[in-house]
């Protein structure tokens, strides 16, 4: 048990350690600002002319508006989208209602169909009560003779 805290407390120390000392970050040397400029005539000659290399203020502007084309077409065709769906949804909606329309007027023909077989089922058993009456009535009288 000693050994054991005593390997904790030190691991604890060594971490503790770890996290104060911090070895000096090198700082970059300043850069002066005309430092990376090329002195070299032959580097001059090797250079392009900066239209093509850098856009200028009007290329940049078209590529700001083409960049706005393609979003608003790109926002045109999401809301093609929207509304398709919007239509999709409301006419899923009616079906919807339609098939429980469907549904209610199904049921409503199953019970009145239930009721009907019901009915005729009542006739029925009053009928053949009636047929019985009339048999044990001609029965009886043909025991008595």
């Amino acid at each position: 048990m000693a050994s054991s805290s005593l390997l904790l407390r030190s691991a604890r120390e060594l971490r503790r350690r770890r996290s104060i000392f911090r070895p000096p970050r090198l700082a970059a040397p300043p850069v002066e600002p005309g430092s990376r400029l090329l002195t070299t005539d032959g580097a001059a000659k090797n250079t392009t002319p900066p239209s093509s290399s850098t856009p200028n203020a009007t290329q940049f502007q078209l590529h700001r508006l083409e960049d706005a084309l393609a979003l608003r077409s790109e926002y045109a065709h999401c809301v093609e989208t929207i509304k398709k769906l919007q239509v999709c949804r409301d006419e899923v909606i009616a079906y919807k209602r339609y098939l429980l329309k469907k549904k209610k007027e199904s049921d409503l023909d199953y019970l009145l169909t239930l009721d009907q077989f019901s009915d005729t089922m009542e006739e029925w058993s009053s009928i053949l009560r009636q047929t019985k009456e009339v048999l044990e009535a001609k029965n009886k009288e043909s025991a008595e003779m």
